[in-house]
């Protein structure tokens, strides 16, 4: 009589384990779909009042200019410089 092959234990390819590759379409944020580009702050005409969105926020003024949608607005809003 043979003896049973031993099975091999199933791998569920929906959950990640630390020796499976990992990929991340959106790891730069210049090739994301999912940051905002457009500057949609209503009410906001002036350097003055996005400082004042800014910190009412929670957010510093270094930590806005790194952020996408300053980036990709900086050039299109003159103003926007003088935060």
């Amino acid at each position: 009589m043979r003896k049973p092959k031993p099975k091999k234990p199933r791998v569920n390819p929906f959950i990640w384990t630390p020796d499976m590759p990992s990929f991340s379409p959106d790891a730069n944020p210049d090739d994301a779909d999912w940051p905002k580009r457009s500057f949609d702050f209503p009410g906001v005409t002036n350097a003055e009042q996005m400082r004042n969105l800014i910190i009412a926020g929670g957010n510093t003024i270094e930590e806005f200019k790194t952020f996408p949608v300053y980036k990709w607005n900086v050039d299109k809003i003159p103003w926007l410089k003088d935060i």
